[in-house]
């Protein structure tokens, strides 16, 4: 079945790379995925919180469903979706060295600490200004 709604297409078919299965689309899930759509959620979203749970499964004795009527079924699966979305994005963002860089590093006696970024506030930035002109 194909939804006549693209966005429901697009939200199933990204579900369905990301998880490798083969699952239809059907009357229930088309609901999921519209509910899904009104809550704002994107396949992108959808890609990062089911790659998650997967990486999560693969790692931990608790195991996370991958079962749409859990994933999206409710109110409460579409909040977590949206939650576990947001927490890959901000590990992406994460700056991480690799294995080798920190060898050499340490090697070579320097630290393999990654220094946190020299920006400030902009609301700083803008007392200062204030401060400047006053």
């Amino acid at each position: 079945m194909e939804s006549l709604n693209q966005a429901v297409n697009d939200l199933h078919s990204a579900f369905v790379g990301a998880a490798a299965q083969e699952l239809e689309l059907n009357i229930l899930f088309e609901r999921f995925w519209i509910d899904a759509i009104r809550y704002g959620i994107t396949p992108d979203d959808v890609r990062l919180c089911v790659k998650a749970r997967i990486r999560f499964n693969l790692t931990s004795t608790m195991k996370r469903s991958l079962s749409l009527r859990f994933l999206i079924g409710s109110d409460d699966g579409l909040a977590a979706l949206m939650s576990e979305a947001a927490e890959a994005r901000a590990a992406m963002r994460v700056k991480v060295l690799d294995k080798g860089k920190r060898e050499v590093l340490r090697a070579t006696g320097r630290s393999d600490e990654v220094k946190p970024s020299d920006a400030r506030p902009v609301g700083d930035v803008i007392e200062q200004m204030r401060k400047a002109i006053q």
